[in-house]
């Protein structure tokens, strides 16, 4: 079981759609729905009833989301202690991507360091790859 599966599970429950999930983890529905589906064969249970008109927790759903909650919440904070501890300092990144790939290959990349290192602040420029000939 990987972190970011008990992420997309989570996103999903509080989304309680597939869809509403991906579109807010910036990643298409297929691959969240075989992200999930991985995980169900991977736990050998079934964590959601599929319905076409609701999407339900079965029990076990219940018990894995609440596992969930409490592993990735504990993650984070001894992460955001350890960074503490380390007297951590604020910083600022900067980078440049041309716009085309920019949002196609790194928007779910930029999500997830953003969230993992919010102390970070994020510089990102869109430059045409002629502007730096």
């Amino acid at each position: 079981m990987k972190q970011i599966q008990l992420e997309y599970f989570i996103e999903v429950v509080e989304q309680n759609n597939f869809t509403k999930a991906a579109e807010k983890l910036f990643i298409s529905q297929s691959a969240l729905s075989k992200s999930i589906q991985s995980l169900e064969k991977e736990l050998d249970t079934s964590l959601f009833t599929r319905d076409p008109r609701e999407l339900k927790l079965t029990e076990e759903g219940r018990l894995v989301y609440h596992y969930a909650k409490d592993v990735l919440n504990y993650w984070h904070d001894r992460t955001a202690e350890l960074f503490s501890s380390l007297n951590y300092k604020k910083g600022t990144l900067r980078f440049g991507l041309p716009p085309s790939a920019g949002s196609v290959y790194f928007s779910r990349v930029l999500y997830l360091y953003s969230k993992e290192y919010d102390h970070v602040d994020l510089q990102i420029f869109e430059e045409k790859s002629k502007k730096w000939s």
